[in-house]
């Protein structure tokens, strides 16, 4: 009895084992994609900063030219 209970954990571990590489590049894909799209958004993020702050410069100089 105690043998076959070693066993179904040895087979237990294996199998859970063998599921998390799996599991990682899952886990690897979805979060390489969030990253990405979060490097995206941060970059587009900066230019519109960028722009803003130029416009509001722009502004900002014109007011008193006038």
């Amino acid at each position: 009895m105690e043998n076959e209970h070693l066993m179904e954990e040895k087979n237990y571990a294996g199998e859970r084992s063998a599921a998390t590489p799996a599991t990682s590049k899952i886990q690897n894909d979805i979060i390489g994609l969030a990253l990405t799209d979060a490097q995206k958004l941060l970059g587009e993020y900066v230019i519109w900063l960028k722009s803003n702050s130029a416009h509001g410069g722009k502004l900002y100089k014109e007011s008193f030219e006038k």
